[in-house]
């Protein structure tokens, strides 16, 4: 790598010759240089500066046009100095005239220009500016040696010295306070009396003290989680397309046990008007409602204007304080959880999370506060400095006269004038000075001590507090069955397992990534915290682009027993609850987006919805299902009554659900493959793979899977080389030996237990030898799934009965889907031959079908290879058949590697290359798309605007490659994809997970799958 400090002469060259390019205009030679991407040297701005000047470049360049004075035409160059120079010419004259300059440019200006600026620029010299200082003020007031500052300076001085808002100056702001203290009064109507509001307990909790969320079922709850509704922002067109409202619904109707509300509750605007707010008030959809605003007016001016209800109809402007903004809201808020007779839609609790917004809205009001009360005691301190000086002026007035009044040097006056001692005039002196050093101390006080900056941080604090309690109080006393849980995280038991709600405190969401950012975060959790305290899911609450979920697999102590050692958080982006469709129809109606809403929605991918949560003991199983806006705003099933309970019951054919199995990459051959024990197979298969454990539950369960996904690295083939990886849990022939005959002398045991024990032993360290040659793995593979060719003959049958056809080219999809992998690729780098891992598969299990006695016509067509060109892919189209003209056709684009990251968002980048992609293949044009993948081996699922994606972890345990790149623990998992028949607008979709603690106790027989797992199917 070049040192910094080197020039080469290529690079000098360039820079001549960019010079040349940009005709000697310093700005634009700027430019060019930062976006040539072709230096051999990527440098600073200033080390290209430098070397610029050092080659004479810059030498007789045009100026540049950041220089403003250079842009001026010489008269007024002149001008400007001219007006500089004249000490009788103020700097509101010079503003006025020279518009473009603050006074900060114009003062450099001067100095560089060698004008020496009057002091008395800014306000007219004072008369008497030759009176002698016989008694100056000390420290603030002692301002020259010369002069005395008098109280009209004074006064000049305070009319200059502007707030940190360059609002009122503190002359202005004392004599608004004088006047009946109309900044208090501001601020009682801007917020009311919060002190008279009940304490609201908000409720502390952590991974050791959660806080209960009550449910009917703690072995299957179900909760409906609703993030950022914003309530406040843009209406629905109809009542009945409010998602929010329709959100509420579904979970009465659902039979959800709660209501969980996350991120921001409300919208409310706190910024100071600024030319931004136009942008902002774009997305407000509160009606203006004339009783409210009329709370606010003074009586006598309402008498004058007349009802407000008829300049809102006449187009007049009106006024609304945070408190009738916020009355607003809330009177919005009580209408959406009420139905049409005024009864809660929802019998069951609502717990409610609090948000950045609502945090914003705390903060501007302890701001507020504070400035009141800065402003008041100001108003304090400028009073006794007015009574002082008043005293001090009429002391003064008196010593002078005593002054004049004393004995003459004859020891003679005049016998009718009072004459006064030495001593008369020191005690008269002793009190100006005194004085003087109350008022100094007074200025001290006001300007230095009372400033916003300089408030107590306790008190600070206790005023946001204030603002927090007002809102949760409003929120429990507007919402039926509500109770604020927290503030930033709160911790939750949902059943028996433990949930988290967090948000993202350092970076805007609004960029996506959020789940990223917390799975890293977990990583460290979990080394500082028991495994009982870390969630078993994490939500993410805010402004969210999408929804995503990932995975963080951790290990606890002292739970080996239990088969509960090896655990998987899920970490789930919310989805914001408003309505996408409506939102990207309104910035498409703008030129820029400012607002964070405005931003969200003008995001790639953007999409909407709710999330509901379930679990299954005692695995535990989760199932997350993603509601998106298109289903939320299914006037079908939101339009009325019967269309809901059509939905909820299972009646309506298009909310049928399509079970999709994607499996994860199985790596049949490594040496560190998963496995798992299970003792009681009547079998004898006392050790099993994976999917082995997963085929056999599922063809017990009669699970219905109506499609089958593998997306490659089906077998390990030899990628990397992986001969050097020797697993220690190898036993060599010797070791071997003395372990068989330790089992086989062993006198406790039965002769069928030695048997057993010597299956077992003689099965684990074959498996942990693995299979180096490829061709071996291929093999073998088919000998391991041949036990299960039930499974997949029952998911062709199934996916016929179901009335699945395949509306693409033949080939590119099918029912049971077979990829290309990267170990595959990546073994035949250095080679011209190769041949393909799906194709060879697909031959496999079509032999192990035939021999199981299935051969249907359509065989060849079900089991596809998924290949083009070398790469695996599978991209196509299909229907449910049955629906008839209401069948929905879906895309699916299958690919094994869509580009990652091991410990940030994974998914981040799948969905990203699925934007970009674009729409070649002609699949994809105007459908929703199932975007499938795996490779990396951490997984995850996201919900955006045309595309539910989900990525499989793997079916291995971390081997020393991972440990060689610190890579956290890979997660060990396959999953089941739900997704509606009809489409997007019928239902949601759903990711169910089998992580390696739910597949390990389904291998032992310790669980079963519950049939409500797989409700309602296709």
């Amino acid at each position: 790598m070049l040192n910094r400090s080197f020039w080469s002469k290529n690079d000098i060259e360039k820079l001549k010759d960019i010079w040349e390019k940009s005709g000697q205009d310093r700005d634009k030679f700027k430019v060019f240089v930062l976006m040539d991407t072709s230096f051999e040297t990527k440098r600073s701005w200033s080390a290209y500066y430098n070397k610029i000047r050092e080659l004479g470049l810059y030498q007789g360049s045009k100026p540049s046009k950041r220089y403003a004075f250079t842009q001026l035409e010489p008269v007024r160059f002149e001008r400007l100095k001219a007006v500089l120079q004249d000490d009788t010419v103020s700097w509101g004259d010079v503003f006025k005239e020279f518009r473009e300059f603050t006074r900060k440019q114009l003062r450099n200006f001067a100095l560089n220009q060698n004008i020496k600026l009057h002091k008395y620029k800014t306000a007219r010299p004072p008369k008497n500016a030759n009176f002698k200082a016989s008694a100056l003020p000390k420290g603030l007031l002692k301002k020259s040696s010369k002069s005395e500052i008098t109280e009209k300076e004074e006064e000049t001085v305070n009319n200059i010295d502007k707030n940190s808002d360059n609002e009122l100056t503190l002359t202005q702001q004392e004599a608004m306070l004088r006047e009946g203290s109309i900044a208090a009064k501001r601020f009682e109507m801007l917020f009311g009396d919060l002190k008279k509001i009940p304490e609201v307990d908000i409720p502390r909790s952590n991974g050791g003290s959660p806080i209960i969320i009550k449910v009917k079922d703690e072995n299957n709850p179900k909760v409906t989680i609703i993030n950022s509704p914003l309530v406040g922002t843009l209406a629905a067109k109809k009542e009945s397309m409010d998602i929010f409202r329709n959100a509420l619904r579904l979970a009465q109707a659902d039979n959800s046990d709660a209501v969980i509300i996350t991120g921001n509750l409300i919208y409310c605007l706190v910024e100071k008007y600024g030319k931004q707010r136009p942008y902002r008030t774009q997305v407000i959809g509160l009606e203006p409602d004339p009783e409210l605003l009329e709370s606010s007016y003074p009586k006598t001016v309402l008498d004058e204007i007349g009802p407000l209800y008829k300049r809102i109809k006449e187009g007049k402007l009106v006024f609304m304080t945070i408190k009738v903004y916020l009355d607003h809201v809330f009177k919005l808020i009580r209408q959406k959880f009420l139905d049409s007779n005024g009864q809660p839609i929802l019998k069951c609790n609502i717990y409610v999370s609090l948000g950045e917004i609502e945090e914003s809205i705390a903060m501007f009001y302890a701001n507020e506060s504070l400035r009141v009360e800065v402003f008041q005691e100001k108003a304090f301190a400028h009073q006794k400095i007015r009574e002082l000086r008043s005293g001090l002026s009429k002391d003064k007035a008196e010593l002078k006269y005593m002054r004049l009044h004393t004995e003459d040097e004859s020891g003679e006056n005049d016998e009718d004038v009072e004459v006064f001692e030495p001593k008369d005039i020191q005690e008269k002196e002793k009190e100006v000075n005194s004085l003087i050093e109350q008022i100094n101390d007074w200025q001290i006080y006001d300007r230095l001590l009372v400033l916003m900056g300089n408030a107590a941080t306790k008190q600070v604090d206790a005023l946001g507090k204030l603002m927090i309690n007002y809102l949760a109080y409003r929120i429990e006393l507007d919402i039926p069955n509500a109770k604020v849980i927290g503030v930033g995280d709160t911790y939750l038991k949902i059943g028996k397992q433990l949930a988290a709600i967090v948000s993202d405190k350092t970076i805007d969401s609004v960029r996506g990534g959020l789940a990223g950012r917390l799975r890293e975060k977990l990583y460290n959790f979990v080394k500082a915290n028991p495994g009982d305290r870390v969630p078993a899911v994490i939500l993410g609450a805010g402004l969210n682009p999408w929804g995503t979920g990932l995975y963080g697999s951790y290990r606890i102590r002292e739970q080996r027993s239990t088969l509960d050692d090896l655990r998987m958080t899920e970490i789930d982006q919310l989805l914001p609850c408003i309505d996408s469709q409506l939102y990207r129809e309104t910035v498409q109606r703008m030129l820029k987006a400012k607002e964070r809403l405005a931003k969200l929605a003008s995001t790639p991918n953007f999409q909407s919805g709710v999330m509901q949560l379930s679990f299954f003991e005692p695995a535990p199983v989760p199932v997350i299902e993603w509601y998106t806006s298109a289903f939320l705003t299914n006037q079908a099933i939101f339009g009325s009554e019967q269309g809901l309970t059509n939905y909820v019951s299972g009646t309506e054919p298009r909310s049928k659900r399509l079970y999709l199995y994607k499996e994860g990459c199985t790596h049949y051959g490594a040496a560190f493959v998963a496995r798992y024990e299970s003792l009681d197979d009547p079998n004898g298969r006392y050790i099993k793979h994976h999917n082995q454990v997963l085929f056999e539950a599922f063809m017990k369960h009669n699970v219905p899977i109506h499609m089958y996904f593998i997306d490659g690295d089906i077998q390990h083939w030899l990628n990397y080389q992986t001969y050097k990886e020797v697993n220690k849990q190898l036993l060599d022939p010797e070791d071997m030996l003395v372990e068989m005959t330790r089992i086989e002398k062993n006198a406790d045991m039965t002769s069928t237990g030695k048997i057993k024990a010597l299956k077992i032993l003689a099965m684990t360290n074959t498996l942990v030898a693995g299979v180096l040659q490829p061709e071996e793995q291929i093999e073998l593979y088919g000998k391991a799934m041949a036990p299960y060719a039930d499974f997949f003959i029952g998911v062709i049958e199934r996916a016929k009965k179901a009335g699945i056809t395949m509306t693409g080219k033949p080939g590119d999809l099918g029912i049971i889907n077979i990829g290309q992998g990267n170990h595959n690729e990546n073994s035949w780098k250095y080679s011209d031959i190769k041949f393909s891992e799906a194709k060879i598969t697909r031959k496999e299990l079509i032999n192990i079908l035939l021999r199981a006695g299935y051969n249907p016509l359509e065989l060849e067509r079900d089991v596809i290879a998924c290949e083009t060109g070398g790469v695996g892919i599978a991209e196509g189209t299909f229907i449910v058949g049955t629906l008839g003209k209401d069948a929905y056709e879906y895309c699916v684009f299958m690919k094994h590697k869509h580009g990652s990251s091991k410990t940030q968002d994974n998914m981040r980048t799948m969905i990203k290359n699925f934007s970009t992609r674009g729409t070649t293949g002609n699949y994809g044009v105007g459908r929703f798309t199932v975007n499938l993948g795996g490779d990396d081996h951490m997984g995850g699922h996201a919900v955006t605007r045309n595309a539910f994606h989900m990525k499989t972890g793997g079916q291995m345990f971390d081997g020393p490659f991972g440990h060689k790149l610190d890579f956290p623990k890979q997660n060990l998992f396959s999953a089941v994809a739900s997704i509606p028949s009809g489409g997007p607008s019928w239902g949601p979709f759903t990711v169910i997970r089998f992580d390696f603690r739910i597949t390990r106790k389904l291998a032992a027989y310790k669980i079963m799958l519950p049939e409500k797992l797989f409700p309602n199917p296709a």
